[in-house]
């Protein structure tokens, strides 16, 4: 059933709702579409129209995704395909075996972030190690994969969501140390603000003070050189409150006499292999 298509010169946005119970049997969906509410985003190209996003609210198919990856026999899902008598075209093939479809989007809760922020603000988290004297952004790093966590509790590493990787480009952390991004002011902003086409991840945006939400994240330049010296993480919007480490309490906006930046974190992209 197809509950929803807007078209806007190159792009369109397509909602799609498919009834277990009635349709399971009926008709034969590509493996990347889920029963529940579908969002498909498409852009055009060459006058051709390309999925560039797909996000489902009622997630059946990948339920397990939540906290581990899915690996994926195309062999035998062609197989399948040839048993039932399934034909695709050469564009068809084409884009279905393309790796751009193969994602899930964890998109950020606020709350949890901010409950993080304010759990962890005064004595810290043991299950992580501590950067101190310089621990601002380990602990905002902390909160806000925290917020795109996959299930409840502080200590357990399931309950984050990371980026494996070398020193310089991943994003992870734990008892015995980080990587640069997820612990140095200025390496975290450049890695999450960055491009990370076909790369799992934060997607991050960008924005001002009067756009930043709860949960969202301030860096400072204290001296005006450029070379930003703070990170940290907005708990109330509505009073202007932020959380930090080292030193570890809640400050206010006003209270931070510096040139500032700010983004906002909206999903976690992972990639099926």
């Amino acid at each position: 059933e197809y509950s929803q298509v807007q078209i806007s010169v190159d792009y369109a946005e397509v909602k799609v709702t498919i009834n277990p119970g009635v349709e399971k049997n009926t008709y034969i969906y590509p493996y990347f579409i889920s029963f529940g509410e579908n969002t498909f985003k498409l852009i055009k190209q060459n006058n051709r129209w390309l999925i560039q996003e797909h996000d489902y609210s009622d997630i059946v198919f990948y339920e397990k995704s939540k906290n581990k990856k899915i690996s994926f026999d195309m062999s035998e899902l062609m197989k399948k395909m040839d048993d039932e008598n399934v034909q695709l075209n050469d564009e068809t093939e084409s884009l279905i075996s393309s790796r751009s479809l193969l994602y899930t989007n964890y998109y950020y809760d606020e709350s949890r972030a901010v409950d993080y922020a304010d759990e962890f603000v005064s004595s810290g988290n043991s299950y992580f190690y501590s950067a101190a004297p310089a621990d601002c952004t380990n602990f905002v790093s902390q909160a806000v994969s925290y917020g795109f966590g996959s299930t409840t509790g502080y200590s357990t590493s399931t309950s984050y969501r990371m980026v494996n990787g070398s020193y310089s480009t991943g994003w992870f952390a734990g008892s015995g140390g980080g990587s640069g991004p997820w612990e140095v002011v200025d390496s975290h902003w450049t890695y999450m603000v960055g491009s990370k086409t076909d790369l799992d991840g934060p997607r991050v945006v960008t924005t001002n003070w009067a756009g930043l939400d709860d949960g969202g994240v301030m860096q400072c330049d204290f001296d005006d050189d450029g070379d930003y010296d703070h990170s940290v993480i907005c708990v109330d919007r509505s009073i202007e409150k932020f959380a930090q480490h080292s030193s570890n309490i809640y400050r206010y906006y006003d209270d931070y006499d510096a040139t500032k930046r700010f983004y906002n974190a909206n999903y976690f992209k992972i990639f099926f292999e």
